[in-house]
């Protein structure tokens, strides 16, 4: 009857033992952009004027880091199930294409043509255009209390 015991509890505690190194090996870290630390902050115009310049030496610098960029929206659309948003000068060809978390769908939708608004995501390459993946719009203070997660 003893042994049975000691049996059941060393059962008890490999399970536990276990599962918690299941649960930390398996524990992934945030992809909230909104915690992740910011490379650089730019203006949109001197993003796309140090491209204009010099393209290899931007990549170089801004490629796979995380951007926040300020600017005006040029334009926007929902295409393949993503929201996109186009960040500069109607007069200039080129512009920032800004790729959305699905999260920020209300947020783009709100957006109007013209407006200032601050958006945070990958630099991910220079085409015709700048591209930024995994962006979110920023506010320019943190709400408290906010519910909105993470996914």
């Amino acid at each position: 009857m003893k042994r049975q015991k000691y049996l059941i509890l060393i059962i008890i505690i490999a399970a536990i033992v276990a599962g918690t190194a299941f649960y930390l090996l398996n524990q992934k870290k945030s992809n909230c952009m909104n915690e992740k630390e910011i490379a650089f902050k730019l203006e949109t115009d001197s993003l796309l004027a140090q491209f204009l310049q010099d393209e290899v030496m931007a990549l170089k610098t801004y490629n796979d880091k995380i951007v926040e960029i300020k600017g005006i929206v040029k334009d926007k659309e929902f295409k393949d199930g993503y929201w996109f948003v186009y960040l500069g000068d109607s007069s200039h060809i080129n512009q920032i294409q800004c790729k959305m978390l699905s999260t920020q769908n209300f947020e783009v939708e709100q957006l109007k043509i013209n407006q200032k608004v601050t958006i945070r995501g990958y630099c991910i390459g220079y085409l015709l255009d700048i591209l930024f993946n995994q962006a979110i719009i920023t506010k320019e203070e943190p709400m408290k209390n906010s519910t909105k997660k993470c996914f």
